[in-house]
Formats: structure tokens, C-alpha cells, sequence
């Protein structure tokens, strides 16, 4: 996996939304939307928006997350 740079440029930040965005889609379907701990389309706005400085404080759970996804869906340049 490529890691996420310090700048948090917007492709950095674009992987982040794609890696919350299935596990958001099947909380909705299996209702549990926003329960605690689960991502949200709130989680993807403050990932679209936030400072880099705010978004170091999660680093680790996005690279998870980014990991886990790219994983199971390998980009294809």
C-alpha cells in the first residue's frame, strides 16, 4: 500500500472516503447507520474537509482502513 503523505492531498483523502464508503453502504442495509465506532457520511465530510493537522490525530485507523480496502479492491493504473 502506498502510504497516505503528511500533506493529505485530496487523492489522499479521496482513498480514505472509498475505504469507509462500503463499510457505510452495508450499515445501512444491515440498520446499524451510525452506531458508535461506525463511519458516516459525517466521517466523510470531516475527511473531505478537516486540516491535515486534525486528520493526523486518526492516521492510524485510516491507513487501516485504506489498507483493508485496497486489499480487497487493488487500484489498477
Amino acid at each position: 500500500m502506498k502510504p497516505l503523505s503528511k500533506s493529505w492531498t485530496a487523492e489522499d483523502r479521496l482513498r480514505v472516503v472509498a475505504a469507509f464508503l462500503p463499510d457505510i453502504q452495508s450499515d445501512i442495509y444491515a440498520g446499524r447507520y451510525s452506531a458508535l465506532g461506525r463511519p458516516n457520511i459525517t466521517s466523510l465530510q470531516h475527511v473531505i474537509h478537516e486540516t491535515g493537522e486534525t486528520l493526523e490525530a486518526y492516521r492510524e485507523e485510516f491507513e487501516r482502513a485504506v489498507a483493508a480496502y485496497e486489499a480487497k479492491f487493488p487500484l489498477k493504473n
